[in-house]
């Protein structure tokens, strides 16, 4: 049991070793390179998380009385859409 923890230090002093070939500027290279793919990636998750209501929007006829209920009830905004294509048109305005 001893050796497994002797071995494990071992291994994750190892793994740090890496580290050591590259220069300062490079791990920072490294790090922001590792931030950006981040934020990319959960901006795209974003990106595919908005094709069903742009579908829903495009294909749906009574999707224009529902957003015109909606739009009726708040007092904030008073918007009306007059035809199914001014919502397509607005919607993907918003979207993209």
């Amino acid at each position: 049991m001893i050796t497994d923890i002797s071995s494990r230090n071992k291994l994750g002093k190892s793994q740090y070793k890496i580290l050591e070939v590259f220069e300062k500027k490079h791990k920072i290279k490294m790090l922001l390179m590792f931030l950006f793919m981040f934020i990319v990636s959960f901006l795209e998750l974003l990106s595919i998380g908005t094709i069903l209501p742009v579908f829903s929007v495009i294909f749906n006829q009574d999707y224009l009385l529902k957003v015109n209920n909606f739009f009726e009830n708040t007092t904030i905004l008073n918007i009306q859409f007059e035809s199914h294509e001014d919502l397509i048109f607005y919607s993907l305005v918003v979207f993209f």
